[in-house]
């Protein structure tokens, strides 16, 4: 027998599943974008850290950045 309330249960799970997979997807890419890697140790971490005062260029993570301006 066919049963026409099965077959719209099944089409409005696999509509979910697709929605809550691409929601998954666009989570995971959103949050390794926001990882940077550190130029002084290669480290990744989040945030935008420590720009160099002499070449914008160079980033540097929390602690390379405070062992460079105060580790003297």
């Amino acid at each position: 027998m066919y049963n026409e309330n099965n077959t719209t249960v099944k089409k409005v799970s696999k509509k979910k599943a697709g929605i809550i997979g691409g929601i998954a997807v666009i989570a995971a890419i959103a949050v390794f974008a926001g990882r940077t890697e550190c130029d002084s140790c290669g480290k990744k971490f989040f945030g935008s850290g420590t720009v160099d005062l002499l070449d914008e260029n160079y980033v540097m993570c929390d602690d390379c950045a405070e062992d460079y301006y105060f580790g003297f």
